[in-house]
C-alpha cells in the first residue's frame, strides 16, 4: 500500500457492517439453467440447449449471427443492421483459382 492509503485507513474507524451476513441480491441470484463446461458436467445434470432467437421483449443487444438464430427463415424489422436469413441476398465468394478467359 502507497504512504497515502496506509495512513487514510489508519485515521478511519473500522467499519460497522461488512455483508457478510446478509443474502445475495434478488437478481444476481441464478433463476434458469447454469452453462457449464463438458468437463463438469455430472450424470445427475440435465444441459438444455436452446436454438433460435430470444423471447421477443428480450432482444436488445441481441443480433443473429447463424442460420438457426433464423429458425425457419425471416429477418428481424426491429433489429438495424444487415441480415441474411438462409442465406439468402448474401454475396458469396468464391474460392476457385481458375483464370477467367474473355473471347472476341
Amino acid at each position: 500500500m502507497s504512504l497515502a492509503a496506509l495512513s487514510l485507513s489508519k485515521a478511519l474507524p473500522k467499519p460497522k457492517y461488512t455483508g457478510e451476513d446478509e443474502d445475495e441480491p434478488v437478481h444476481t441470484q441464478s433463476k434458469g439453467p447454469r452453462i457449464v463446461g463438458a468437463g463438469t458436467l455430472d450424470t445427475s445434470q440435465l444441459v438444455l440447449k436452446r436454438s433460435g432467437p430470444p423471447r421477443y421483449g428480450q432482444r436488445a443487444g441481441w443480433r443473429p449471427r447463424s442460420a438457426e438464430d433464423y429458425g425457419d427463415g425471416g429477418a428481424f424489422p426491429e433489429i438495424p443492421v444487415a441480415q441474411y436469413p438462409l442465406d439468402m441476398g448474401r454475396k458469396t465468394t468464391s474460392s476457385s483459382n481458375a483464370l477467367a478467359i474473355q473471347v472476341d
